[in-house]
């Protein structure tokens, strides 16, 4: 398969919108979640060099080396989602008598739950980061972090739900509950807090 993360976005969007199989949710889940860390990224560009913001500078610097490994890995993500379900769906061809046929259907599965639980994972991480330039970064751009913020948010939803598609058909195996924990825990945990930063760029746009 050639790299969706390196098509255009008119081919991409194209691709989405059509019967292909991928890309599909995930990926454009992980593609959304590399948009928001993208405008974290340009907030840090705008602050770092500015006389007013040179307390936090260092600051700045580091997070911006992490938004960097994030936005990467998100776009990797784009692509490997599209190949697990690619597996999966081979999977669900395989004749129903086939040796084995129930558990390669259930690590084809999990495969496929893979990229969108660590596409939750990094925007946990995209969204913490946003946090910290909404407090130390260029306040003219304060809208550009709340955008961030915001995508993070809908590509973390968004990924759940492709968990979910996968897990509802093997409900019964502890493996699908494990991954369902965790991905609760991980949104419970700071989806909250999101709102409440979105709650504080409002009020200082306002």
């Amino acid at each position: 398969m050639n790299e969706l993360s390196q098509k255009s976005c008119s081919t991409f969007i194209d691709l989405l919108a059509s019967k292909s199989p991928a890309p599909g949710g995930g990926g454009a889940a992980a593609l959304v979640g590399a948009l928001g860390v993208a405008l974290s990224s340009m907030v840090g560009n705008y602050t770092i060099g500015k006389k007013k913001y040179i307390n936090v500078e260092n600051d700045i610097r580091q997070l911006q080396t992490k938004n960097s490994l994030l936005q990467a890995r998100l776009l990797e993500l784009v692509d490997e989602d599209a190949e697990s379900f690619e597996l999966l769906t081979q999977a669900y061809t395989m004749p129903k008598d086939t040796l084995g046929y129930q558990s390669l259907i259930v690590q084809a599965t999990m495969n496929a739950c893979k990229a969108p639980v660590e596409t939750i994972e990094i925007c946990v991480q995209a969204l913490a980061i946003l946090e910290e330039m909404m407090k130390k970064g260029n306040k003219n751009l304060i809208s550009d972090v709340g955008c961030g913020i915001l995508l993070c948010q809908a590509a973390m939803k968004s990924a759940a739900l492709n968990v979910y598609v996968n897990t509802n058909t093997i409900r019964n195996y502890p493996e699908a509950k494990k991954i369902e924990s965790r991905i609760k825990f991980l949104i419970e945990e700071s989806l909250p807090k999101a709102e409440k930063d979105m709650e504080n760029i409002m009020e200082l746009m306002r």
